[in-house]
């Protein structure tokens, strides 16, 4: 009986583990940007002429799918190969 138990519980720590893993994969399945992104991304595109694109310290491409909200902000980064402060 003492040995059912253990067994019992091993296989419910199994079970738990492969939920978590599979629940924190889920995730990853979707490569889609979240819908503020998508919105903020398409007003951007509409609106070419703005005074960000006019400063010289706009440099590099926005990369969208490393954007993150934080504080219901959305910040979204430059990545380019030679970005410097210059």
């Amino acid at each position: 009986m003492k040995k059912l138990k253990q067994h019992l519980k091993k296989i419910n720590l199994l079970v738990a583990i492969a939920i978590t893993v599979l629940s924190c994969q889920q995730g990853a399945l979707y490569d889609e940007l979240p819908q503020n992104v998508v919105e903020a991304k398409n007003w951007f595109e509409q609106n070419p002429n703005l005074p960000i694109t006019k400063n010289s310290f706009y440099k590099g491409k926005i990369d969208w799918n490393n954007s993150f909200l934080k504080n219901e902000k959305l910040y979204v980064p430059f990545s380019s190969s030679n970005l410097s402060l210059t």
